[in-house]
């Protein structure tokens, strides 16, 4: 009988089984790794750029294509979430400190 797994766990097996193939050079030489990742979102019509400090996404180990997968958008999502909060608790400036750190002084 197997365990079940607590909703905080994600089990690698729950999704396609790595390998996969990558789109860009086609070789099976894609696989889960955790990267330092910033993109820019809008918010309230500016830019803002959101940091992931340790985003886990599959990754080309070939040639370096990020092939982003539900896992992957969800951990943006909520730094986007969290930084553009943090935009609107200092009266709409823009959201820059990555997740996990700590806003230094001023």
């Amino acid at each position: 009988m197997s365990e079940a797994v607590k909703p905080t766990e994600r089990p690698e097996t729950a999704g396609r089984p790595f390998p996969w193939f990558c789109p860009r050079c086609r070789r099976r030489e894609v696989w889960r790794e955790t990267i330092a990742y910033e993109c820019r979102r809008d918010f309230r019509g500016e830019p803002v750029t959101v940091t992931v400090t340790d985003l886990a996404v599959p990754k080309c180990r070939n040639c370096g294509e990020l092939v982003f997968d539900y896992l992957a958008e969800e951990q943006i999502n909520r730094a986007y979430a969290a930084q553009t909060q943090a935009a609107g608790d200092r009266n709409g400036a823009p959201a820059t400190v990555p997740v996990g750190e700590k806003p230094g002084p001023g």
